[in-house]
């Protein structure tokens, strides 16, 4: 098993890696396309926008990769990724990052579903399926925390199905008694539309900020830093 030195010692490794070929390419006189990492949430909720205002200020060249927050932070330590946004925990003695965006994380079910039109309280929702993102979401770690710390888990729903596809996870709700936690912006166009509606929890209240995230010490930090100020967040 790595030992905290060891993990900083092999994180030391992939920087000057990913540092020296970021120097190769300066000294080829190549720029090599920005590479961008998100979460699923992020980017077909909140990147669309993001990245149209760099098109449209003649940004070149950039990659964007989707991934959960586990893999994102793994390629962004091995210097395959120059920055991510994400919405999950990261460790930050080793990167730097900004928040661009506090979002509320909300309880989602059908319109019209048996719990919509009065306040419940959590073991209410005990009697219906829970659908959760796969291990290594960022959106399934902030739902198993706040069941933690409500002295529950997802084991005391009557089913847990786990699915990587927002859209999927949606089709379903409109279609069983299933609830799901999800950012508000992610929900926004079926509740906006009548086809999703938000549970009323009791004494239930959570923001989460977005964050975009990059690496310490990196050779790119001004170029990452002069993509996020364009962003326009």
């Amino acid at each position: 098993m790595l030992t905290e030195k060891g993990a900083q010692f092999l994180h030391y490794i992939h920087l000057q890696c990913a540092n020296e070929q970021h120097l190769l390419c300066q000294l080829a006189e190549q720029e090599h396309p920005l590479r961008i990492g998100s979460t699923l949430s992020i980017s077909d909720y909140y990147l669309p926008s993001i990245l149209a205002t760099q098109m449209e200020s003649g940004t070149h060249g950039i990659h964007v990769l989707v991934a959960n927050t586990q893999t994102l932070l793994k390629k962004l330590l091995e210097g395959a990724l120059d920055a991510v946004f994400i919405e999950g925990i990261f460790n930050r003695t080793l990167f730097a990052s900004e928040v661009f965006c506090n979002a509320p994380f909300v309880p989602v079910v059908r319109k019209g579903h048996p719990l919509i039109g009065t306040q419940v309280n959590l073991e209410h929702l005990h009697d219906y399926p829970l659908i959760l993102r796969e291990s290594g979401s960022g959106t399934r770690a902030i739902c198993e925390h706040y069941l933690a710390l409500q002295n529950d888990a997802p084991q005391s729903f009557a089913d847990i199905w786990e699915i990587g596809s927002f859209a999927l996870i949606k089709a379903l709700i409109k279609q069983t008694d299933a609830i799901s936690f999800m950012y508000e912006g992610v929900a926004e166009e079926g509740v906006r539309n009548g086809t999703l509606d938000i549970l009323n929890i009791r004494d239930y209240k959570i923001v989460h900020p977005l964050h975009f995230v990059y690496l310490k010490n990196s050779v790119e930090r001004v170029r990452i830093q002069s993509f996020y100020n364009e962003c326009g967040l």
